[in-house]
């Protein structure tokens, strides 16, 4: 008999507020991914004088997200994912700019309906909810 696809619920945050939130529909021993990329014009300095990067040749601040879940089921178990995070963001344009980067690579069980929160570094914070 064919395992439906599960149904995992995803939330990420980061630095104290909400990234993406949505569902992803993983297949035994599949895999499931989201993907978002944004580059806008840098942010001014907060003391409202000029960026430190303002000199240099900066097109903007990028911020990008990667998320993938894989089912690696072993026939045995249809509860066991990889979850693999990258979280990149723009660095405080007032101390150089660049970009700061975080992420997730776990393993976890995760039973129909249970939830299962990953915290990583700067305030990455992953939370999954497998529908029943």
């Amino acid at each position: 008999m064919l395992t439906p696809p599960a149904v995992i619920a995803v939330e990420v945050s980061g630095a104290g507020q909400k990234v993406w939130a949505g569902s992803l529909r993983v297949g035994r021993r599949g895999n499931a991914s989201f993907n978002m990329n944004t580059t806008e014009a840098p942010e001014r300095c907060a003391t409202g004088g000029t960026s430190a990067v303002s000199g240099r040749n900066q097109s903007g601040s990028a911020f990008r997200l990667s998320l993938s879940l894989y089912n690696n089921g072993d026939g045995m178990r249809d509860d066991q994912f990889s979850v693999n995070t990258s979280w990149q963001r723009p660095g405080d344009p007032c101390d150089g700019g660049g970009a700061l980067s975080n992420g997730i690579d776990r393993s976890v069980i995760l039973p129909a309906g249970a939830t299962v929160v990953l915290k990583g570094d700067g305030g990455l914070t992953v939370r999954l909810t497998r529908s029943k």
